[in-house]
């Protein structure tokens, strides 16, 4: 069972609301997080033995109330900048949840590629709000200026990150449910119980 991500989509301005593995990627993407999972997959898929069984997980944004990613510590502050005019829908799971999604995985002896995700999906603002922190917006073009101003306006992420908090994608984990059973909480029920699992972290 290999651990991948829903990021292997790439943001942007019109992608497709909760799409299929059977989705077909885009011949080329620019941006370097979407590149390096397809780039994971393409080589899981090359160097697999013949006969062997592979399962991919593409889970969504996982919050971890011990994890230093960027999505577990944008929803750990007391307020977070967001790209203004931008409100793309978001899914998340839970660390436990992601880690009862592979028991299953094994214990069905899947193979292929499966989106992990619960079946709904909320707007980023909205997510934020009810975990307890405080969205604030500033102009895409302000990035430029993230050296100057500091990591305080969380502006120093890189500008493939960023992307996702521009044109955000939802997934269908509807395959995945059907061969296990797997059922997530909602989206924003993790959000809220993300919000109360560790210590709200510096403005």
């Amino acid at each position: 069972v290999v651990v991948a991500s829903a990021a292997v989509w790439e943001p942007n301005w019109h992608h497709a609301g909760m799409v299929t593995e059977r989705m077909a990627k885009s011949v080329r993407t620019r941006n370097p997080i979407a590149a390096s999972w397809r780039d994971l997959e393409a080589r899981l898929e090359a160097i697999a033995p013949a006969g062997s069984r592979v399962a991919i997980l593409r889970p969504v944004p996982t919050l971890d109330s011990g994890g230093a990613d960027g999505w577990s510590r944008l929803f750990s502050r007391r307020s977070v900048t967001l790209v203004a005019g931008h409100d793309p829908p978001l899914q998340l799971l839970s660390v436990e949840e992601l880690a009862r999604a592979i028991v299953l995985t094994l214990d069905r002896r899947l193979a292929g590629t499966f989106h992990v995700a619960p079946e709904d999906a909320w707007p980023i603002r909205a997510l934020l709000r009810h975990a307890g922190v405080r969205p604030l917006g500033v102009p895409w073009t302000w990035r430029k200026l993230a050296r100057a101003i500091g990591s305080r306006l969380n502006l120093t992420a890189p500008a493939a990150e960023l992307e996702y908090l521009r044109y955000a994608w939802t997934v269908s984990g509807e395959a995945f449910r059907d061969r296990t059973g797997f059922q997530a909480a909602g989206t924003l029920e993790t959000a809220r119980r993300f919000a109360g699992s560790r210590p709200r972290g510096m403005a």
